[in-house]
């Protein structure tokens, strides 16, 4: 058991040790708690509850109202249990209150029976129905009083913890009172004068009240109190970090005027918008001074990141250095060099590409170009961070969509050139609060307009059954010599609905399974079916598709034959080969193929300005940021775009979310809602930051928060920048405790990009090629 030690540094100690210590904590509960992640008491106490239960406010069972929740105060006077069929209980408790009876019901939870046996006085809380004569709740929320519970006394405020099949409700609330109990008065990290500042309570006093709340009030201010010093912390590491970073690298200046930048400026054939030259100069400036560059520049779809970029890229071989700049998948890594290539060779900028699929003795002459400067810039995938790369000066690192790589592989492209300058990048829109919060680390460059105003992109959601409607808007983009994407959230799915697919049947699930394959992709849809061509698919029927996940090699095989008969219909997945991928792409731009189906793999960054069209099949399965960035890939050529959003869902949160992209094309609101449907990690991928993550905090609900913690670390390291002094050592300590001494980074590798975030989960994206 652990006993209260008698001094505030022993408390404070405590607080690390094995959750083990606490009476009860053994056996099969210490397992339940190793499996939700609690191992120390520490962990134990920061594991907030998920939801509150308010039973404060009770009424009598004749004043509910039918269809409405309530919450009512009852004795147990009669509790039966039930088998209407195999499989099935139900438990049925009869509540009286004084006033009227209540049955209460309850399905395959038996245990209950004994839990709310006869004399049992409890709460309910849920919604009232009448039926057979009584007022009845199914599956109510549920507290049963204590003896000495007054008549009258409602439940207050009950918290709701994780639990598992090895430790419950009951216990974890047990072990966390004990653990308040033992630790009284540990030390608060947070200095009394900061503290004061901002209105804060103790840290103590916060978990006490956000364990046992008495009101509202008093949980909102214990969770502003422990929010804060979660964004404190977290700032205070984040720059601290560069800090460090900076200090250990021989600063690098860039030259920012040099030939190659107004050659390639000179070369595009647009003119920069006001915000593309706002963070070109933002960028350049960072580069000019004697300190490593870490910058972040945020921009909706199609506002023009790669045009800024490449700008940064000349000024580092202006500089006689050398640049790398990193893409996600090698779609992406083809198009940098199909589109920027030619820039940059009317600037006398010589560059190269470099991906897996690199044939050998081209990849050897690359490396041996690298290796001796001959190229200046370097484009490419995940191959740019393989030990025999190796540069001769490398300046400046770009990473596009830098979500969607790893903390080892960003920090091991940056670590091929000393004290190298990185510029991030990504079409993920995002609020300021959620910038400081995940990259209070670096400065933040924004493009808000696009370059195309007056182009307008039109989405209509549309159920299974209603695919015609798209199909249509297809046949008239390819008549009018446009092209479009069809996306599905699946590679291929087994056989045999692989079968039905091809057949005209529209199934599926949501394994993966041996599909069409590469040979299938880019072919010319004609000739095929009988003298009087295939049965064309006009009309469709919900039942027929419900539950079933579109897949896009099936998919090929059902449109050429069913649907866009006489029509080219590529394939563009993550399967095929880097050649192959690339063959495909050719392809769709020059206009051999007019419909290209196509996974995620074209999320980011292609650009195809004849296709106007885009049907993402099982949109409910992909988030709103996402389904953003794929409908940016049409109305890029100064036409008009269409993009419609197929979907089986029936839930009604699933239909208002996707409601939201009819109503708006603002990729920053969108983020938004995004927010508050998810969380900021689902969004962006976390940046793990070792063991703290941020637990209580909403990027939307605390912006404000977010930049007073961000001030306050700022203010800090002017004033204090090692945090040695007196008042900021318990300080200092929670910070290493909790981030380490050393210089890590952000983890997350981009996974949290999908899902219905939704309901799809996993299967809304696919691996990186």
């Amino acid at each position: 058991m652990l006993e209260q030690a008698a001094d505030r540094i022993g408390q404070t100690a405590a607080l690390d040790l094995p959750v083990s210590r606490l009476k009860g904590a053994g056996g099969r509960r210490l397992e339940g708690l190793a499996r939700l992640g609690i191992r120390t008491i520490r962990d134990l106490l920061t594991d907030y509850p998920f939801r509150y239960n308010d039973f404060s406010q009770v009424v009598p069972v004749t004043s509910t109202r039918i269809g409405e929740r309530a919450n009512v105060l009852g004795t147990v006077v009669e509790v039966k249990l039930k088998r209407p069929r195999p499989r099935l209980t139900v438990v049925e408790a009869s509540v009286h209150d004084g006033t009227a009876l209540l049955v209460a019901s309850w399905f395959n939870q038996p245990w209950l029976q004994k839990a709310l046996e006869e004399g049992t006085r409890v709460i309910l809380q849920g919604k009232v129905e009448h039926s057979f004569g009584f007022r009845r709740m199914a599956s109510p929320l549920h507290t049963v009083l204590p003896p000495e519970a007054g008549e009258k006394d409602g439940g207050g405020i009950m918290p709701v913890y994780r639990m598992n099949s090895d430790i419950g409700q009951g216990w974890v609330s047990r072990l966390v009172d004990e653990a308040l109990a033992a630790l009284p008065a540990p030390l608060d990290p947070l200095p009394p004068a900061l503290r004061i500042r901002h209105g804060l309570m103790s840290r103590h006093a916060a978990l006490r009240l956000v364990h046992h709340p008495p009101d509202a009030e008093c949980l909102g201010r214990a969770r502003r109190r422990l929010a804060f010093e979660e964004v404190l912390l977290l700032q205070l590491s984040l720059l601290l970090r560069r800090r460090r970073r900076a200090a250990r690298f021989a600063a690098r200046t860039h030259v920012t005027d040099g030939p190659a930048l107004h050659a390639l400026k000179a070369a595009f054939p647009f003119s920069l918008t006001a915000d593309q030259e706002k963070a070109t100069a933002e960028i350049l400036r960072d580069m000019q001074r004697p300190e490593t560059m870490q910058r972040l520049l945020l921009g909706d779809v199609g506002s023009g990141k790669t045009a800024v970029a490449a700008l940064a890229l000349a000024a580092a071989h202006d500089s006689g250095t050398q640049a790398a700049m990193m893409a996600p998948t090698e779609v992406l890594a083809l198009q940098y060099a199909d589109r920027l290539g030619p820039l940059l060779d009317a600037a006398g900028v010589p560059w190269a590409l470099l991906t897996s699929s690199t044939k050998a003795s081209e990849r050897a002459r690359t490396l041996d170009a690298l290796a001796d400067g001959t190229v200046g810039v370097l484009f490419g995938t995940h191959a740019l961070i393989e030990p025999e790369v190796v540069f001769c000066d490398l300046s400046l690192a770009v990473i596009d969509e830098q979500h969607r790589f790893g903390v080892a592989q960003r920090q091991a492209l940056c670590a091929k050139g000393e004290g190298s300058d990185l510029l991030s990048m990504t079409a993920t829109p995002i609020p300021r609060s959620l910038a400081l919060t995940l990259y209070g680390d670096m400065e933040t460059s924004f493009l808000r307009s696009r370059p195309n105003e007056g182009v307008r992109t039109v989405t209509m959601v549309i159920g299974k059954g209603e695919r015609r409607v798209a199909y249509e808007a297809v046949r008239e983009a390819l008549g009018r010599k446009e092209q479009a994407y069809i996306v599905c959230p699946l590679i291929s799915v087994p056989e045999p609905a692989a079968q039905d697919a091809a057949d005209g049947g529209r199934g599926g699930t949501e394994a993966r399974g041996r599909g069409a394959g590469p040979a299938s992709h880019a072919a010319d849809a004609d000739g095929e079916g009988e003298e009087d061509g295939p049965e064309l698919i006009t009309e469709f029927s919900e039942e027929q598709d419900e539950g079933h996940i579109q897949a896009a090699e099936q998919e090929v095989r059902f449109l050429r034959a069913k649907v866009f008969p006489g029509h080219s219909i590529g394939l563009m997945t993550s399967r095929l080969t880097g050649a192959e991928k690339r063959r495909v792409m050719d392809e769709f731009r020059a206009g051999g193929i007019e419909v290209l189906v196509s996974t995620t793999v074209v999320e980011v960054g292609v650009d195809v300005p004849n296709a106007t069209v885009m049907v993402i099949e099982d949109a409910d399965r992909f988030g709103l940021s996402q389904l953003h960035q794929l409908r940016g890939r049409v109305g890029r050529g100064g036409r008009d775009g269409q993009v419609f959003l197929v979907s089986g869902a029936h839930g009604e949160d699933a239909r208002r979310r996707l409601a939201i992209m009819e109503r708006s094309s603002d990729g920053l609101k969108l983020a938004e809602h995004d927010l508050m449907l998810r969380r900021e990690g689902d969004i962006l991928g976390r940046r793990q930051h070792g063991r703290a993550p941020l637990k209580l905090v909403n990027v939307m609900r605390d912006a404000e928060l977010i930049a007073q913690a961000h001030r306050e670390a700022q203010g800090l390291l002017a004033d204090d920048p090692l945090l040695q002094d007196a008042a900021h050592r318990h300080l200092a300590s929670e910070l290493v405790l909790l981030y380490g001494d050393e210089d890590g980074d952000d983890g997350g590798e981009g996974r949290g990009r999908g899902g219905p975030a939704a309901a799809g989960g996993d299967t809304a994206k696919e691996d990186a090629p």
